[in-house]
């Protein structure tokens, strides 16, 4: 039995040298591309990523480049737009100041300068009816001084005739009294 243990031991080795070493070189191998190739992809895999990482970078810069433009644009123009109107409504104002109150203030807006240009109409429509008033009393009072003066005239000419007939009277008296 020993023969044939050892009999099968050789064919064994046999085998196992003929068969198993050479397939156990060729998984080996196998392993070695596999590990090759895995390395080749974890290099391209960097290299994309690197890449999407760097273009991520760009696009961000640029979109906030776009970002800080659009917003200095969108302010001048916001400004622009509140400087111009408020320039009108400073104009207005100065041309009141002169005492023309024969205008409006146009603003179509509705925003807080429509609304102030409502509130300085609104303003130039009551002064104006003011000054109408204060004029028309003026005319009145001046109409009263006219007949007030007249009477007063009237009264001093009246005062001043009657001041000289008591004078002729007094005299008059004196010399029938001296008589």
């Amino acid at each position: 039995q020993a023969a044939a243990d050892g009999g099968d031991k050789a064919g064994a080795t046999a085998i196992f040298r003929q068969h198993t070493i050479p397939s156990l070189a060729q998984v080996s191998g196998i392993f070695h591309d596999i590990e090759a190739k895995a390395a080749d992809t974890a290099a391209v895999a960097r290299k994309n990523q690197a890449q999407t990482a760097e273009t991520i970078h760009h696009t961000a810069t640029g979109l906030s480049i776009f970002g800080i433009l659009l917003g200095v644009i969108v302010a001048f123009t916001f400004s622009r737009y509140c400087t111009k109107s408020l320039n009108k409504a400073v104009a207005f104002t100065r041309r009141l100041a002169t005492g023309d109150f024969t205008q409006t203030l146009e603003m179509p807006q509705k925003d807080e300068l429509g609304q102030l240009a409502g509130a300085l109409n609104q303003t130039v429509a009551d002064l104006g009816g003011m000054i109408g008033q204060v004029s028309k009393s003026v005319v009145q009072m001046n109409t009263a001084f006219g007949e007030l003066q007249g009477t007063t005239s009237s009264v001093s000419q009246d005062a001043g005739a009657s001041a000289e007939k008591a004078s002729e009277v007094s005299a008059a008296t004196e010399q029938m009294s001296s008589n």
